[in-house]
């Protein structure tokens, strides 16, 4: 019994909430489903009913670091702060539950079993390639499909499984499942993360790893051409955030760049760029808010620097980094270049029903021994 309730996630993330989705866009179609509600009330009250009262002392220590940054960040400057826009820190502290819950999780549970996960996502892939092929037989015409959330959600989606596909001696046609899956999601995040994690056991082995850092440059080189610059710097989100993003740090004081701002707070500008301007009053629309917040940024790193400032992303960077070249387990190695190639775009720490999926593989493989070495 225990088997089957700690791997509920991986059910409902790969088999039930997909098949829901699949009927629905395929019948009724239109914006996809919301989804949050489920992972936000359901698995608590699991947790509740069926875990354990007592605290392993990984999880106790995890989680006495969390709540001490969460009272330090977010509830204590609650007594000073004079406006407090509700709705965006209520977006940003998203993360913060789904962490908890996912240790609690853990706790309670165990660990996810990472061979069904990985087979759940490989059969994703088939059903998520399935979908694309009648949504284009009946619109008659290609462009990104979403089925759980936006397309670059359903490619992480597939890309935490694959990350397991050595550990799990995952045949060549799953290969290919998980290749065409990720291209035909249109991500390109999603992309190139895929062909990272396909080529670097093969880094990993070579002599000449200096052919490979050569061909990753010039693919960079051709990507930058072919897409942003005969394209245009200024009609790509990702970019114009980024930029913006450099103008709110070349603004700031050292105590904003050091210890980052309140999350309920709108941001300051020393100067806004034009482009930018569409998506803040987009966004105020979008939430009923006025002005520009941590949450309008994709990127996980632009977002933590903003909130918590740069010392923490650093500290944060460094640590993954740390582990990364000391651990033994490939697939544990996959996962954090996975976190680092998204991150870059993506707010990998608060998609819904993604990052609590990524939180919850990735603490089970982090509490797990290392059993898969390369």
């Amino acid at each position: 019994m225990k088997l089957v309730i700690r791997n509920i996630p991986i059910y409902l993330a790969y088999y039930v909430l997909p098949l829901i989705s699949f009927l629905y866009g395929i019948t009724i179609g239109g914006k996809c489903l919301n989804y949050e509600i489920i992972w936000l009330f359901l698995l608590p009250v699991i947790v509740v009913l069926v875990g354990k009262q007592t605290l392993s002392c990984k999880v106790f220590a995890c989680m006495s670091i969390v709540l001490f940054l969460f009272l330090c960040k977010y509830i204590f400057p609650i007594l000073w702060v004079e406006s407090i826009t509700w709705r965006a820190f209520l977006i940003d502290v998203k993360w913060i539950c789904y962490l908890l819950l996912a240790l609690l999780w853990i706790n309670s549970s165990g660990g996810l079993d990472t061979i069904k996960f990985y087979r759940a996502g490989r059969n994703f892939c088939y059903l998520y390639i399935l979908y694309f092929l009648l949504l284009v037989l009946k619109n008659g015409e290609y462009h990104r499909f979403e089925l759980l959330s936006e397309s670059n959600y359903d490619c992480f989606l597939f890309l935490m499984p694959f990350c397991f596909i050595r550990e799990a001696k995952g045949s060549r046609r799953d290969y290919w499942a998980f290749g065409l899956a990720t291209f035909l999601s249109g991500s390109k995040t999603g992309i190139v993360s895929f062909l990272v994690l396909l080529l670097y056991p093969f880094y990993q082995r070579s002599r000449y790893k200096f052919f490979y850092w050569l061909f990753f440059f010039l693919c960079i080189i051709g990507y930058a051409y072919f897409y942003f610059i005969r394209r245009g710097i200024g009609d790509i989100d990702r970019v114009l955030f980024f930029a913006q993003f450099f103008e709110y740090l070349r603004g700031s004081d050292w105590f904003t760049l050091l210890g980052g701002i309140f999350p309920g707070n709108a941001m300051e500008f020393h100067q806004i760029l034009p482009e930018f301007t569409w998506y803040i009053n987009h966004f105020e629309n979008l939430n009923g808010i006025t002005g520009c917040y941590p949450f309008y940024f994709h990127s996980t790193y632009m977002r933590l620097a903003i909130v918590w400032g740069l010392p923490l992303v650093l500290l944060l960077i460094i640590g993954l980094l740390v582990v990364f070249f000391k651990t033994k387990d490939t697939s544990f190695r996959h996962l954090i270049l996975l976190f680092f190639l998204e991150s870059i775009s993506l707010s990998s720490l608060s998609l819904t029903t993604v990052s609590l999926i990524f939180f919850l593989i990735f603490l089970t493989v982090a509490f797990r021994k290392p059993t898969f070495n390369t």
